[in-house]
């Protein structure tokens, strides 16, 4: 490729590295050609010049020039496109935010990169170790997402239950609170019906006796017979009908304790 060729490719980039290669003042540099007309033309050319002089190309829009010769050996000029070839790749790694980093691979590791970046048609292994973090973030956020959610439900879910459990320990209260007056009432019906009341139903009782029947037919019955027929017959009926009764309460309130519990 001659020198007129490669200048025209990425001019302006060109014309930056070309600024930079002056400045380094290491291969080329700003000097004035006399003219056959006495005129001196500003051209760049070698610091050291080796002839002989085979490259001859010119470019337009340089700083504080414009359009400008360039003149080169073939040693040179092939040196100073050794040196545009870092300054681009220098310039692209400063452009994409890039370090150069050495790190020793696997083997195999290195294949299955390698492999991976054609399967997928990444292009270069730096596009597919990109891929790779960016996939992998990606999976670390959704899962840290998911498990905030889920940290979220467990929270309500533990605030629920603990009100669900001080509901059921009022309603557990309550029932041990009726169930101590429940038993403190059937121990008094029990000694109620087992000795006040039937005193009072066999004083009563007699009464009647008295008042329905003559004083004799009266005196001829045994009074301790009918305490006896109290006693055995009414209050083994009133204490069999009691059992029922308490029965059936006890059965409401464990059904109630079991529904509490679900």
């Amino acid at each position: 490729m001659s020198l007129q060729a490669w200048l025209g490719k990425e001019e302006n980039l060109k014309i930056e590295f070309l600024s930079e290669e002056l400045t380094l003042n290491r291969l080329i540099r700003f000097t004035s050609l006399l003219l056959s007309n006495g005129d001196n033309e500003r051209i760049i050319s070698e610091i050291q010049v080796i002839p002989p002089i085979s490259e001859i190309g010119t470019i337009d829009n340089f700083p504080q020039v414009g359009t400008i010769s360039i003149q080169l050996s073939e040693t040179t000029f092939d040196q100073l496109k050794k040196n545009f070839r870092i300054f681009k790749f220098n310039r692209q790694n400063t452009k994409k935010n890039r370090i150069k980093k050495q790190i020793y691979l696997d083997r195999n590791l290195l294949k299955h990169l390698e492999k991976l970046t054609i399967n997928n048609q990444l292009g270069t292994l730096e596009n597919c170790l990109y891929d790779l973090v960016n996939n992998n973030q990606f999976d670390l956020k959704d899962e840290k997402r998911k498990n905030q959610q889920l940290t979220e439900e467990l929270k309500l879910l533990k605030t629920q239950l603990n009100q669900t459990q001080q509901r059921i320990k009022v309603e557990q209260d309550k029932n041990k609170l009726l169930t101590q007056h429940y038993q403190e009432s059937m121990n008094h019906l029990a000694s109620y019906f087992g000795n006040d009341f039937f005193k009072f139903l066999s004083s009563q009782f007699h009464n009647l006796l008295k008042s329905e029947l003559e004083q004799e037919a009266y005196e001829q019955i045994s009074t301790l017979d009918l305490d006896a027929l109290i006693l055995d017959e009414l209050q083994a009926v009133a204490i069999s009908q009691l059992k029922i009764y308490i029965s059936l309460f006890k059965g409401q309130l464990n059904e109630s304790e079991a529904q509490l519990q679900l």
